[in-house]
């Protein structure tokens, strides 16, 4: 497992565990428009949900919470990230169940983005934001292509599988 410390860029600053899946999980039922959720469209294309494998269970995961110290592409985040830093929809999925209606936990429900990297259709990479929107009382679960929206800001955190060195 990643043990992941303190870069130039990212400061761990919590230990997250993904709750384990006892019951199947279908990301293309649970990524959908609703009450609590909001999922942009591209999100569902990129990953190509219609295709994804139900997941029958799943053992809990750890994931490091890392503040984003600085301004930063991407590019510049993911060097600083372990080698194994991608995130599954049915992780994020667990660690936005955890946190209905915006209630208080590991991802920021202040407006700020919760940044993770997925691996989609045909091998692509990209960025997932994750965000309470307190107006609209959802979740917002929106993917980037690498670097499309410039910079992410100082204050946002990342989320990845590891551990973490406090």
């Amino acid at each position: 497992m990643n043990i992941v410390v303190e870069t130039k860029l990212l400061k761990p600053v919590a230990q997250a565990t993904v709750p384990a899946r006892t019951k199947p999980f279908v990301a293309s039922e649970f990524y959908q428009t609703g009450t609590g959720l909001y999922v942009y469209d591209t999100f569902a294309n990129r990953l190509d949900l219609s295709a994804r494998q139900t997941v029958d269970s799943a053992p809990e995961r750890p994931y490091v919470v890392l503040l984003l110290k600085g301004n930063a592409y991407n590019k510049n985040i993911r060097k600083e990230l372990p080698e194994t830093h991608l995130s599954t929809p049915e992780d994020i999925a667990g660690l936005i169940e955890a946190q209905p209606v915006g209630k208080s936990g590991f991802l920021l429900n202040n407006g700020y983005a919760n940044i993770f990297y997925v691996e989609g259709k045909n091998g692509e990479v990209f960025a997932v934001d994750v965000y309470w929107r307190a107006g609209r009382r959802k979740w917002d679960v929106r993917d980037w292509k690498l670097d499309e929206n410039g910079k992410w800001n100082a204050g946002y955190q990342v989320l990845c599988p590891g551990n973490a060195v406090l």
